[in-house]
């Protein structure tokens, strides 16, 4: 998105530094200006899903949120315009609005909400938001990971495990330790996180960014991790092996003491498990770039110790790489075996601020060269793709006034606080959202501003040509969704192996519409017809990022909206899907949203 996200309240962000030495080798050339690094993977052992849903446990309601101070939302940070005040906006697209009809055919149920996440392992939780929602299909089983918690359910969707938090999993201590005497904070604080179903070997990978807390202050050191757990046998709720990736070590003097290692987002292709991430300046927005770190599958299967590869891709389309969103193979495809190892990332290019009808593509070939840990053997090339339908930073979003017990009753949590108005949710931003790779084509989707003000939808379909002198692509199928008076928002597409069926998934919120979860599917030849509303949302979204109170000065932002939606479909040809939506569930005091889960065999 044109706002990357970076760690927990305003407040922690001006936190005190740890000094700590950097581990990373010297850099080695690539091509085209970027260069590449290793990084060491520390292997933390193993964790078993069946283990931990045996003794997971939920903390009693009343336990939920008895401490405010500790309560608060992640945020993005904006890539700073590089052009000029006077750039001239394009001419938005201004598609005919679709109806939404009905519930559709889809199977629909509510995943994991902030009750869920904030009350497991016995309540050693956060409280936080926005979820930052993602779900992965397999052959076997689904799982949602939000940034605190995670749940598996089988090909049904029937529940495999209660939800269990993303520190227990990933085998480091909770976030907070709320003991009868105090509080404590013995482990990192999540933010995004990711996961991956590799179809070729039948295995999930799943991550969360964890950056470490002061145990007594609960404030932020400096030091951050990429946690990584690789599937270890053919159970998807059985082993798991555990992974470190210390990233971005504070004491780096370009960075003026630490660059956070903002927005990741993985995927794998035949060789490799990709993580991407932005670059930036702890104490600004200063965007320093994005980077691609490459591991060895194989070693992450076997649970072995190994290197990564860390690789600055340079300069793309007129400005730094920035928000790359690879390419995962859908199950039926093949791999990209071709160049040793391809594999594809694309993102968008609004570097002045008003919009473009262009997007970027990274390939890297060669990434078997990941197996003998020789970044400089991987090859980075990057095209230009023009013939875009318009798009442009989307705006805030209005919400549909109802019932908001947090907002209108903030003296009960901060005594003799005023009350405060119904927030507009923040709209994200146009970046390209989680891609797909299915019948020679790379699928996004985008998330923009329209000509009559409001927020909707660009898919889009792009044709990469890769040759050993040169490297372009192709937007070969477009379009743009809306809905009449309300707002489409943080979408995500789902296509079938063959390319002929696709399924979007989005937000649906506006003057009319409690924040809801709407699908769409049709025929990639052709254009959406009418959408769908799977889960209807029952009341304004009410939740600590709204509030000056409990962040001064963010409302000016609007509410927290998690950064992204996913469709994925599993190898047996099922669409899954998950979006934010407000829940009609029990709520904490500290927020009210929820996930909505969908399925539709295609």
């Amino acid at each position: 998105m044109a706002t990357r996200r970076s760690i927990a309240a305003a407040a922690l962000l001006a936190s005190c530094i740890l000094g700590l030495s950097a581990t990373n080798t010297s850099a080695s050339p690539v091509v085209d200006g970027s260069s590449s690094e290793m990084l060491p993977v520390q292997y933390l052992g193993q964790t078993d899903v069946a283990a931990l849903a045996a003794t997971a446990r939920s903390a009693p309601m009343s336990s939920s949120d008895s401490e405010p101070s500790r309560v608060g939302a992640t945020f993005d940070r904006p890539i700073p315009s590089t052009a000029n005040a006077g750039a001239v906006p394009l001419k938005l697209g201004d598609p005919q609005p679709l109806p939404v009809s009905g519930h559709g055919s889809a199977q629909s149920f509510d995943g994991i909400d902030h009750t869920d996440s904030r009350l497991a392992d016995n309540g050693n939780q956060l409280s936080g938001e926005p979820p930052d929602g993602d779900l992965c299909a397999g052959a076997n089983a689904e799982v949602e990971i939000l940034n605190d918690a995670l749940q598996f359910f089988d090909p049904l969707g029937n529940v495999l495990t209660p939800p269990i938090a993303n520190n227990q999993f990933m085998g480091i201590p909770p976030e907070i330790d709320r003991t009868p005497t105090g509080f404590t904070f013995p482990g990192p604080r999540n933010s995004d996180i990711n996961c991956a179903y590799d179809s070729t070997t039948g295995r999930f990978f799943l991550m969360t960014w964890g950056l470490d807390q002061d145990l007594t202050g609960g404030f932020l050191t400096g030091t951050q991790a990429y946690y990584i757990a690789a599937q270890a046998t053919p159970d998807p709720v059985g082993p798991y092996n555990l992974f470190k990736l210390p990233v971005e070590p504070p004491s780096q003097p370009e960075c003026r003491g630490l660059c956070l290692a903002d927005y990741p987002q993985s995927s794998t292709d035949a060789n490799s498990y990709l993580l991407t991430y932005d670059r930036f300046d702890h104490d600004g927005n200063r965007f320093r770039g994005g980077r691609i770190v490459v591991l060895s599958k194989r070693a992450l299967l076997a649970g072995h110790l190994g290197l990564a590869a860390l690789i600055n891709p340079g300069r793309l389309g007129g400005g730094l790489t920035a928000a790359l969103l690879g390419a995962q193979v859908v199950p039926g495809s093949p791999e990209l075996t071709s160049n040793n190892g391809t594999h594809y990332f694309v993102e968008t290019l609004d570097l002045t601020g008003a919009g473009s009808t262009q997007v970027g593509l990274v390939a890297l070939t060669n990434t078997a060269a990941i197996n003998g840990n020789n970044p400089s053997a991987i090859h980075v090339q990057t095209a230009v793709v023009p013939g875009v339908l318009a798009y442009a930073f989307p705006p805030k979003l209005a919400q549909k006034p109802g019932p908001r017990p947090l907002g209108t009753n903030l003296s009960s949590l901060f005594p003799g606080a005023p009350n405060e108005p119904l927030r507009q949710l923040d709209g994200g931003a146009d970046w390209a959202q989680p891609s797909k790779f299915a019948n020679g084509q790379i699928w996004t989707l985008i998330d923009t501003k329209l000509a009559n003000g409001n927020s909707g939808l660009v898919w889009l379909a792009i044709k990469p040509t890769l040759t050993p002198t040169a490297f372009s692509g192709t937007a070969t199928h477009q379009g743009y969704l809306s809905v009449a008076t309300n707002n489409l928002d943080y979408g995500d597409i789902a296509v079938t192996a063959d390319g002929s069926t696709a399924l979007i998934v989005a937000s649906l919120v506006g003057p009319t519409s409690f924040p809801s979860a709407v699908y769409t599917t049709f025929s990639t030849v052709a254009q959406p017809a009418m959408l769908h509303m799977y889960l209807a949302g029952v009341r304004p979204e009410d939740g600590v990022s709204c509030y000056d109170a409990f962040i001064p000065g963010d409302s000016a932002r609007g509410c927290r909206w998690g950064d992204y939606s996913m469709a994925n479909i599993s190898p047996s040809g099922v669409f899954w899907f998950e979006t934010e939506y407000i829940t009609p569930r029990a709520r904490t005091r500290a927020a009210n949203w929820g996930t909505s889960i969908g399925r539709l065999p295609s």
